[in-house]
């Protein structure tokens, strides 16, 4: 809100717009279908991701998180087609900038509204973007301790 009403336009509040989004959306899954509390908070979420998808277009880091998280919405309000669409445009802008994480992310996303077969090259490419986040995930931790201990 501070950001929006003073106009602020950074990479931090532009993440923000999809990380609200994203607690939005996720939240209303957790709602019953039809429920007036579900649609409000994803009417939220899909003008938070509207604001971030057109602000990440001036911070090009940013824009895969959002085509993500707009996928997702998509992917919940039942328009599958273009939420897996937006979903594979994310990783692979992801996968093109160098994001690992964004990338692996986008994966796991993609797999979890689209199963792939057991043994396809999807499969593979889900299993590898989950050992990538748990390493990563491990990694912070460790840093995180590491930084505990200095202090």
């Amino acid at each position: 809100e501070r950001a929006r009403a003073n106009f602020i336009i950074c990479p931090y509040s532009v993440a923000n717009l999809a990380w609200l989004a994203a607690a939005r959306r996720r939240h209303a899954e957790t709602l019953p279908t039809g429920s007036r509390q579900r649609s409000s908070l994803l009417k939220q979420a899909r003008a938070n991701l509207r604001m971030a998808l057109l602000f990440s277009r001036l911070f090009l880091c940013e824009r895969p998180q959002a085509l993500r998280e707009w996928g997702a919405l998509l992917c919940t309000t039942g328009r599958m087609r273009r939420g897996l669409a937006q979903l594979r445009q994310s990783a692979a802008l992801a996968q093109s900038q160098g994001d690992v994480w964004q990338h692996a992310k986008a994966v796991v996303e993609l797999a979890r509204w689209q199963p792939p077969a057991p043994d396809s090259d999807d499969a593979a490419k889900l299993r590898q973007a989950e050992a990538a986040l748990a390493q990563m995930s491990a990694d912070i931790a460790a840093f995180r301790r590491s930084r505990w201990k200095e202090s």
